[in-house]
């Protein structure tokens, strides 16, 4: 999966199974930040940048979950956390 914010140099990465989000300096090639298990154990389906703000939205669905899959949607500040 790939996500690039439409304003800043940054693109999101992850394999999607892991759950881990890598968001890399689009402009030396970079990691910036690692996020792991961005949606807290489920698999990530989709990830998206807000379009002026500095927040990723994480969209992930845990197919363990008894009763059927669950969702989570994560924002992520990407300025704050570390």
């Amino acid at each position: 999966l790939l996500a690039m914010h439409p304003q800043r140099a940054e693109i999101a990465s992850s394999d999607g199974v892991e759950g881990t989000i890598r968001v890399w300096n689009s402009s030396d090639g970079e990691i910036k930040l690692i996020i792991p298990e961005a949606t807290f154990g489920g698999t990530l389906e989709a990830m998206a940048f807000h379009p002026t703000l500095p927040l990723l939205a994480a969209i992930g669905v845990d197919w363990r979950s008894p009763g059927g899959p669950a969702g989570a949607v994560v924002l992520w500040d990407v300025e704050r956390i570390k």
